[in-house]
């Protein structure tokens, strides 16, 4: 990418300073997750959970087929046909599969400074949050494990959508690129078509700022760009819905009632930010009991957390605080596809479920850490080297069926 001639010096030097943050954040993504600790993720094997039905199919399903039909109660060709891509290296796919999650997690990482530092125009605060990111063990599931391919896919699909958005929105157009992109996103992973409602708070803390700036702030322009994106994520969800309907049970029921199943979520709710606090104990499957029960103390402690979330949500857009709208709203719609309410999937619990909203978590601490100088580099760096070795460990679990459990 050439730079602007007329673009000042200072706004080269920053986006120069930018671009090599979005570097080093790769490299410490791939530094955590290639497995270098454990003789390397081109040296892992397929796990005995999930890893054979996907390559199988990969193997035995033409790419025509894949595009037209249906897996597993759902359309997610573009899934599919990556793993496919993979199986095209022979003997050497299972390394080159590992190794090709390991990149598309390092630009994943790259990408969401570039959409945090936009969201909430604080180069420390976003290239942390990023860091967090890209290391932390939780996500290690997303990332070596061959299965969670659409994870690391469907993210950078969106990321790169919400670039595409916001460069045309700077341009004073509307994107062509960003519903594209997020149609491959949402044709990886369904839980991505939350996006368009990420897009919508970014639309959102602009006229916050247009507005504290005085500057005239009408929705009327924001929506009209939305609406492609917006309309994409809606025919998404509905053709989810419809193939889930269709071809497969379309929900799954636990045979419980709903409100013990809402305990039972609830405690998840729970956990989940346990875990990005002290990721100790991950498994790849938590076995949750989905007859929770409101006697348990991690059921109201889930529930105060959505009433806090919520109430961040509301009090951040009255206040004028970008970073608590958009943190709060990533932990939000993040975890809205895997509630497990509705809709329900079998899977209760899961690290992979985090690898959207954690970054709103991300966000709301080191906003906090932020506002003490003096030691957030110290307390940074700290933390890193911690969550650093700890997703080492981790993404050695995933070597093979025997470490993994």
């Amino acid at each position: 990418m050439t730079s602007d001639p007329s673009t000042p010096t200072s706004q080269l030097d920053a986006q120069h300073g930018r671009r090599r943050i979005a570097w080093a954040l790769a490299l410490a993504a791939l530094v955590v997750h290639l497995g270098i600790g454990v003789g390397g993720v081109w040296t892992f094997q397929p796990l005995n959970y999930d890893d054979p039905q996907v390559l199988a199919l990969a193997l035995g399903k033409s790419a025509a087929a894949i595009l037209t039909e249906s897996t597993w109660y759902a359309y997610k060709p573009v899934y599919f046909l990556s793993v496919k891509l993979d199986t095209f290296f022979g003997d050497a796919a299972f390394a080159g599969a590992h190794v090709h999650n390991a990149l598309l997690h390092a630009l994943a990482a790259a990408l969401l400074f570039f959409v945090l530092f936009g969201l909430v125009r604080n180069r420390w605060i976003a290239g942390a949050a990023a860091l967090l990111f890209a290391i932390h063990p939780v996500h290690a599931e997303s990332v070596a494990w061959i299965s969670s391919r659409k994870d690391v896919l469907s993210l950078v699909f969106v990321l790169a959508a919400h670039l595409a958005y916001r460069r045309a929105r700077d341009a004073g157009s509307v994107s062509i690129a960003a519903p594209v992109l997020l149609l491959l996103g949402g044709l990886t992973k369904g839980t991505v078509w939350i996006w368009a409602g990420v897009l919508l708070l970014d639309e959102g803390v602009e006229l916050l700022r247009r507005r504290t700036r005085g500057e005239p702030a009408s929705a009327g322009p924001a929506f009209a760009r939305l609406v492609p994106c917006l309309l994409i994520a809606v025919l998404g969800i509905a053709a989810d819905w419809w193939m889930g309907a269709r071809h497969g049970p379309g929900a799954v029921e636990h045979g419980v009632s709903t409100a013990s199943l809402a305990a039972a979520m609830a405690g998840v709710h729970a956990r989940y930010l346990v875990h990005l606090f002290v990721p100790t104990g991950l498994s790849i499957d938590y076995g949750i009991d989905p007859a929770g029960s409101w006697s348990d103390p991690l059921a109201w402690v889930g529930l105060l957390l959505l009433v806090a979330a919520l109430g961040l949500l509301v009090v951040a857009w009255r206040r004028r605080w970008p970073l608590g709208v958009i943190a709060a709203g990533l932990w939000l719609l993040g975890l809205l596809p895997v509630n497990n309410v509705l809709p329900r999937t079998a899977i209760l619990m899961a690290d992979r479920y985090l690898y959207l909203p954690a970054a709103g978590l991300y966000l709301l601490v080191l906003g906090l850490l932020a506002r003490k100088p003096s030691v957030r580099g110290a307390v940074l760096t700290l933390v890193a080297l911690v969550f650093g070795v700890l997703g080492i460990l981790r993404t050695g679990a995933f070597a093979d069926s025997r470490t993994i459990w």
